[in-house]
């Protein structure tokens, strides 16, 4: 079986997307569909990470620093989450 590529995938933003971090929460504007995307604290730590040119490893720290969660666990919901940012087009490969 093959690895998970979004736990080994070098990822960015779209640059087509503008992006700001309000009160600790991540908020995403889609001008290609004008849709507002908000994320949650956990996924505004994975758009921080990816925004700053940081991996999924550097994801899935930060979220085993800041939640009460196994390095394994912060893994998958790091790459879970990166599955759907990329299946939405928020991020591209870097």
């Amino acid at each position: 079986m093959a690895a998970d590529p979004a736990r080994r995938a070098s990822l960015k933003p779209h640059p087509k997307l503008a992006h700001r971090v309000i009160e600790g929460r991540a908020f995403i504007m889609d001008p290609r569909d004008n849709t507002l995307h908000s994320l949650n604290e956990t996924g505004t730590l994975v758009w921080r990470a990816l925004a700053q040119g940081q991996g999924p490893e550097a994801a899935a720290r930060s979220i085993a620093e800041r939640f009460e969660v196994t390095p394994e666990e912060a893994v998958e919901d790091a790459a879970a989450f990166l599955r759907d940012l990329r299946s939405l087009g928020l991020v591209v490969d870097a």
